[in-house]
């Protein structure tokens, strides 16, 4: 879905004003966690502060949605990956942020972030991306 820029805005005031948003997912960067066709429910992150290792909706660049992991943030922006990619996207400003992910409907069972499997998978990809990340970092600073 590709949204002008007054599109996400008028998104953004009814995600706050209704609190969550619903969608479907759609490919494959996000899976095990998501797969094509399970339903994702969103609250609003306005005013939050972004968590590492948390779930994101953002608009890209040309306004599409996007759902990927939150890896870390710097002064130059957010750093996302989708769990399955092997890259990172490209940074992103703190205002690209739309939404983070509260639940996935897995089959007949709602499975959130506090559940046991998702807690471990979001600490593994978060550590291991954070420190692979820092090291490339450090290299181009060289």
């Amino acid at each position: 879905m590709n949204l002008s820029e007054a599109g996400l805005e008028l998104f953004r005031k009814h995600l706050d004003v209704s609190g969550t948003f619903e969608m479907t997912g759609k490919g494959t960067s996000m899976f095990p966690l998501i797969t094509e066709g399970e339903r994702c429910v969103f609250k609003s992150v306005s005013g939050q502060t972004l968590t590492p290792g948390s779930i994101y909706l953002y608009a890209d660049d040309q306004g599409r949605f996007v759902v990927h992991r939150l890896i870390y943030e710097k002064q130059s922006g957010l750093y996302l990956k989708g769990d399955a990619n092997l890259g990172m996207d490209p940074v992103i400003k703190a205002g690209q942020v739309i939404g983070e992910l509260m639940k996935v409907k897995k089959q007949s069972k709602w499975v959130g972030p506090n559940d046991g499997m998702w807690k471990v998978h979001a600490h593994l990809l978060q550590r291991y991306w954070y420190r692979k990340c820092n090291v490339l970092l450090s290299k181009k600073k060289r």
